[in-house]
């Protein structure tokens, strides 16, 4: 298990995390960085309004990690 949440999340899925990386974090203004990643993973995932509640809770909880 992961030490905290940014590296269970890191950890989750490696090919995804890459691609969120690359295609997402370093091309969003860093202020809006991490809200943009989790907000893409949402909306990849589909339209349900648990899966924008979760994550977004874990871009708080990423935020806080910091």
């Amino acid at each position: 298990l992961g030490t905290n949440t940014k590296v269970i999340l890191d950890n989750w899925n490696i090919g995804t995390t890459r691609w969120l990386r690359e295609c997402v974090y370093d091309r969003t203004p860093k202020r809006f960085s991490v809200l943009a990643v989790f907000f893409v993973s949402a909306f990849w995932h589909g339209f349900y309004p648990v899966y924008y509640l979760c994550f977004f809770s874990a871009a708080f909880l990423t935020l806080t990690g910091r």
